[in-house]
């Protein structure tokens, strides 16, 4: 049964969200048609670096260093592992705070209001990693 997560739902077993009318759609291929669509509108990027990057319980990790020169990012949790997300320096603090990610949760910074300090992150699971997009 999809799980109501403000206005998105998801199922956490099936990489599947739905929109606002229950269409299903694959997560991964929306990103990925996103990208896609972004460029093809004539935004001011025509290629995104996707990264995976690794996560541990004991110790904030960099997620994105501090910088002005992009206009997305986001960040995706395909593990079994609980992540928080950051909006501060790994070296501030090891608490687990911030955005918190579930399995299969996704957060996506608003293009509205960048912040361009560095992004960190931390989690539940001795090593896990996460997968984040920029442009």
């Amino acid at each position: 049964m999809p799980v109501s997560r403000g206005r998105e739902f998801y199922e956490p077993d099936g990489g599947v969200e739905l929109d606002s009318t229950d269409e299903k759609y694959d997560v991964v291929e929306w990103r990925r048609d996103m990208l896609t669509a972004v460029a093809a509108t004539g935004g001011t990027s025509a290629s995104a670096t996707i990264t995976d990057i690794a996560v541990n319980s004991s110790t904030s990790v960099v997620v994105k260093a501090a910088s002005t020169g992009f206009i997305h990012f986001s960040v995706s949790n395909e593990t079994e592992d609980r992540v928080w997300i950051k909006l501060q320096a790994a070296a501030t603090d090891n608490d687990k705070k911030g955005i918190m990610l579930e399995k299969g949760d996704y957060w996506e910074m608003p293009t509205d209001s960048l912040y361009t300090g560095e992004i960190s992150a931390i989690s539940d699971s001795v090593s896990t990693s996460i997968s984040t997009t920029l442009y």
